[in-house]
């Protein structure tokens, strides 16, 4: 499953800048990003055109909503070929190994971090 977790919020840069700023995005996030084995946070990577944010796991999406998952008869983990349906049940994360893990991580990434970006990013011009 790939999830899509960013997109340039800044049209009109170079594409130069897209890609130092998508750069800085995918590394500042890391600490964002849910860590058990560390498989969701390495499988983040930058598209060619520097416009998305891809996390390409099995479970990317489920982690990114936050939200619990459950089959028809309430348990978490389904059998092969079996679907599981969203609850309003919030996912509670581990943040021992990332402080600020959680759903959304690069939108809260953004949020925390985007005036650093735009200071950066000028004085690389």
């Amino acid at each position: 499953m790939r999830q899509v977790v960013y997109s340039t919020v800044i049209r009109n840069i170079s594409n130069q800048m897209r890609k130092s700023l998508a750069n800085k995005v995918l590394n500042d996030s890391r600490i964002y990003v849910p860590r058990d084995t560390g498989r969701l946070e390495a499988s983040g990577y930058i598209t060619k055109d520097s416009r998305y944010i891809i996390y390409e796991t099995p479970y990317a999406r489920y982690q990114w909503y936050g939200k619990l998952m459950l089959t028809r008869d309430g348990r978490a983990l389904a059998r092969r070929g079996e679907r599981k349906y969203l609850t309003n049940r919030n996912l509670n994360y581990n943040r021992s190994k990332n402080p600020k893990a959680g759903a959304l991580w690069v939108k809260r990434c953004v949020d925390d971090n985007k005036q650093k970006w735009i200071r950066e990013l000028q004085e690389e011009v």
